[in-house]
C-alpha cells in the first residue's frame, strides 16, 4: 500500500492558523539585522512620506530644538507645545512622549493624534511604540483619517524593513484581518515569509507555515516551503511551538521521499 501525505484538511489548518493568530503579541528581543521587504511593500514606502523632518539635520540650524531635547532626555519639564515642535521635526523620543501625554489626558478626541505620534516614534526605530499604537488601532472607537492611516502603515513597514518582529507580526495580522489597512493576504504572506526567513523567529515561522497550509497546497515546491518554515519552528525553546510544528510536519512529508502509488495499483 502506498504511503501518501495525510492532509490535515482546509478547515483544520484554518482553525489552527486563527488560533495562533489570536495569541497575545509578545515583545521579542530587538532584531539583529534588517530584512528585505517584498518589492510591492518597498514601493508602498516610496509612495508616501511621513510629514516630518529628520531632527538631526536641524539641531545645528535651530538650537532651540536641541534645547528642548536636552530638557526631555534630562527629565526636565517640557511643555506640550515644545514636545509637539520637536516631534514634528522628526524626533522619535519627543513623538512618543507627546503620544503618551495625549493618552494620559483621557481625552478621546486626542487618540487619533496619539496614534500618529506613536507612528512617528515607530518610524524612528522606537519599537516600544508599536503596542500602544496597536491598542488605539484596535479600540473600535478612534476615527483616524485615511491620510494618517497611510502614514501609520508606512511607519510599520519601515520598522518591518529593519527586521522588527513586532512590526512584521502586527502588519501581517492587520492585512489578514482586513482592517485597518485593508485585506491584503499577498502582502501578509510576503511579510511573514521575509520576516521568518530573516529572523528565524520560531513563532513567526510556525504562523507562516500554518497560513501556507491553510491554502491546501499540492505542489511539491509549496510543500517543501511549508517544511522549511516548520524546520525553523522546530528549533523553538517553546514546547507548544515545537509540538505544533511536529504535528504539522507529519502531515506534509518530504515529497522527494514519499512513496507514490503506481498507476496500476
Amino acid at each position: 500500500m502506498a504511503r501518501r501525505r495525510t492532509s490535515i484538511g482546509h478547515s483544520a489548518a484554518v482553525l489552527l492558523f486563527l488560533l495562533f493568530m489570536s495569541t497575545t503579541l509578545a515583545v521579542p528581543p530587538p532584531a539583529q539585522a534588517g530584512m528585505s521587504l517584498p518589492a510591492f511593500a518597498s514601493a508602498r514606502l516610496s509612495e508616501r512620506e511621513l510629514h516630518v523632518l529628520r531632527v538631526d539635520s536641524r539641531y545645528d540650524r535651530q538650537p532651540g530644538l536641541k534645547a528642548i531635547r536636552d530638557k526631555l532626555v534630562n527629565d526636565q519639564p517640557v511643555t506640550t507645545a515644545e514636545l509637539r515642535v520637536l516631534a514634528n521635526a522628526g524626533d522619535g523620543l519627543a513623538a512618543y512622549a507627546l503620544a503618551e501625554r495625549y493618552i494620559d489626558s483621557d481625552r478621546p478626541e486626542l487618540r487619533a493624534d496619539a496614534a500618529f505620534y506613536y507612528a512617528v516614534a515607530v518610524a524612528r526605530g522606537r519599537s516600544y511604540a508599536i503596542n500602544p499604537l496597536v491598542e488605539i488601532l484596535n479600540d473600535g472607537q478612534t476615527v483616524i483619517p485615511q491620510a494618517r492611516l497611510d502614514n501609520i502603515e508606512r511607519a510599520l513597514l519601515l520598522q518591518a524593513s529593519q527586521g522588527d518582529r513586532d512590526a512584521v507580526d502586527v502588519l501581517s495580522k492587520f492585512y489578514l484581518q482586513g482592517r485597518p489597512f485593508g485585506y491584503r493576504p499577498d502582502m501578509a504572506e510576503a511579510l511573514m515569509k521575509a520576516g521568518a526567513s530573516a529572523s528565524r523567529d520560531s513563532q513567526l515561522a510556525l504562523r507562516t507555515a500554518l497560513w501556507l497550509a491553510s491554502k491546501e497546497p499540492n505542489d511539491p515546491a509549496e510543500i517543501m516551503e511549508i517544511r522549511r518554515f516548520l524546520a525553523i519552528a522546530l528549533e523553538s525553546p517553546d514546547l507548544s511551538v515545537r509540538t505544533a510544528a511536529e504535528n504539522l510536519m507529519r502531515s506534509y512529508p518530504d515529497p522527494g521521499t514519499a512513496i507514490v502509488e503506481d498507476d496500476d495499483e
